[in-house]
């Protein structure tokens, strides 16, 4: 990675920082890799590869309710 995206990267953490979009942290369970994108203007976006923790993350065993089957239900609807 050349010096002037490092640069681009560290200015970008800065600025989340500042913003408070992001925190530190000492002593982290999990990790996520960052993966520096630099958009046609020039400018970085920070992205984060959140696979693995997307993974370890418990999913809903119940699907989502239709809307139309709460609806037939509904007293304010007879």
């Amino acid at each position: 990675m050349s010096n002037e995206v490092v640069l681009k990267i560290k200015e970008e953490i800065e600025r989340l920082l500042k913003a408070g979009f992001i925190r530190t942290t000492r002593y982290a369970e999990w990790l996520s890799n960052l993966v520096p994108v630099v958009k046609k203007n020039g400018k970085l976006r920070v992205c984060i590869d959140f696979r693995h923790l997307n993974l370890a993350t418990p999913k809903y065993e119940y699907p989502m309710p239709v809307l139309a089957n709460l609806l037939v239900d509904h007293p304010c609807l007879e």
